[in-house]
């Protein structure tokens, strides 16, 4: 069994632009000519940069992928954990679930005979952990080679 979390190098530039955004904002605020309380500044600077801290600590420590010898499991674009095994039909697609709109990913579907989706029966997979190289490795230990995965064979939309 192998767990994947999103690099810290990915996060921590997710992060960095959020915090970067924030910063350019109260520039831009400042040039055009608004003016606070120092308290306030301090307060809002402070409040931002405890919440990016907190949103980066719990995101580095979520386990978004396990690889087993019988298949992949993780949260599907319903929100749900899923299982999918090796054998089981399986498409890649380019959409990430709304609730992770920012992090940029594909998820693997699960499809029925007739080839339709089942989003119930689906796992996202950041892109970080995607193509990071431990992640296609463990994949190559545990699939078949013509596995979509490991094919990199992504359908827009």
């Amino acid at each position: 069994m192998e767990i994947f979390r999103i690099p810290s190098h990915a996060l921590f530039r997710q992060y960095l632009f959020g915090l970067a955004a924030f910063v350019f904002g109260g520039i831009v605020a400042w040039l055009k000519g608004m003016t606070l309380p120092m308290e306030i500044i301090v307060f809002f600077v402070l409040s931002i940069m405890l919440a990016t801290f907190l949103f980066y600590w719990f995101a580095k420590r979520k386990i978004w992928v396990t690889i087993l010898p019988q298949g992949i499991q993780g949260s599907g674009l319903t929100g749900n954990k899923s299982m999918i095994e090796w054998s089981a039909p399986v498409i890649l697609k380019a959409i990430a679930p709304p609730r992770f709109r920012s992090i940029k990913g594909i998820t693997l579907f699960k499809i029925d005979n007739d080839g339709a989706l089942l989003p119930k029966e689906s796992i996202f997979i950041p892109k970080a952990i995607f193509e990071s190289q431990s992640f296609q490795s463990t994949v190559n230990r545990f699939a078949q080679s013509n596995h979509p995965i490991l094919q990199k064979n992504i359908h827009k939309n």
